[in-house]
């Protein structure tokens, strides 16, 4: 009996001790960082504004290569949201809200994780330092926490200098490959024969067929491009980031038929184990070929085929 009472004061003296020392303990914390980012503020703005673009770049967990996501209207601007979930472990989930938006320059997000009652704060300002230069300042601030989960409940300096790291790292990336895209379809011949060489690819991709008339191939096109981006994004857990341009591989002599048998694809970096045999990957060897670009009309294209 003398040990039991001993052992309840003494766990009353450590609750009440650990109680006080809470008390100089912030309920939340604030984190300031600044980041100089070499793209136009146009272009670094609509990463924080389009919902779909901020979940290219915005690491939500530690490990987000399984996150799916699902996107509510408007997907952009003041109201836009989204969650997040991962595929493996659905108790790892959350939400993301835009609560303000004035493009090109302020931003403010709530980010709720798990079950979280109080959300994770983000406030962004965007600063124009020159035509091709946007600074960035972000100041993120915890949860609020009742008195006795404050020592829990706050990560470290590092890891939160970490994610916000990674973040921008991220979107350096994303940006450049946004402006290396633009550089490019800029630097485009159209309506010339050009010899290219073309770098070894692995697309994944699926096989359809339409008939050859411009609408019913077009509608088929269409389609069969939004069961690939759907499997991409919503099975494989891919962001717009992660695969390349869609190509459409068939035989010329198609053109000149009533149908059109065709493989639509986009290049991916690596091999996923695959769920859905409609999809496949496909090698494409580094070569050297004639090509054309063109925009316009769907005779228009038919006279190029015929051209190469």
């Amino acid at each position: 009996m003398r040990w039991i009472k001993i052992i309840f004061y003494t766990a009353i003296v450590l609750l009440t001790v650990y109680a006080v020392s809470m008390l100089f303990v912030d309920e939340s914390k604030t984190y300031d960082f600044t980041e100089d980012l070499p793209f136009p503020i146009g272009k670094v703005s609509d990463n924080f504004e389009n919902m779909q673009h901020f979940s290219e770049w915005k690491q939500l967990t530690e490990d987000d290569h399984d996150l799916s996501y699902t996107f509510y209207s408007p997907y952009h601007g003041t109201g836009s949201s989204l969650h997040f979930v991962n595929r493996k472990d659905s108790l790892i989930n959350g939400d993301v809200f835009l609560r303000y938006a004035n493009p090109p320059y302020t931003f403010k997000y709530q980010i709720f994780s798990g079950r979280g009652e109080s959300p994770y704060t983000i406030d962004i300002k965007l600063q124009r330092k020159s035509d091709a230069l946007t600074r960035v300042f972000w100041k993120l601030s915890t949860p609020k926490q009742p008195l006795l989960r404050r020592s829990a409940a706050f990560f470290s300096d590092d890891e939160i200098r970490e994610n916000f790291d990674r973040s921008m790292s991220r979107l350096r990336a994303v940006l450049s490959g946004k402006v290396d895209r633009e550089n490019m379809l800029g630097n485009i011949q159209y309506d010339s024969v050009v010899v290219e060489q073309q770098a070894e690819r692995l697309l994944l991709g699926l096989n359809s067929s339409a008939a050859g008339k411009k609408e019913i191939l077009g509608r088929s096109v269409e389609l069969t491009y939004a069961k690939l981006h759907n499997f991409l994004t919503k099975d494989l857990g891919r962001k717009e980031s992660e695969f390349g341009e869609t190509e459409m591989i068939t035989a010329l002599e198609n053109f000149r038929e009533n149908h059109v048998s065709y493989f639509l694809g986009v290049a991916v970096k690596d091999r996923q184990p695959l769920n859905d045999n409609s999809f496949t990957y496909r090698n494409l060897p580094a070569s050297r070929a004639l090509v054309i670009y063109y925009k316009g009309n769907y005779a228009g294209m038919i006279n190029k085929v015929e051209l190469l």
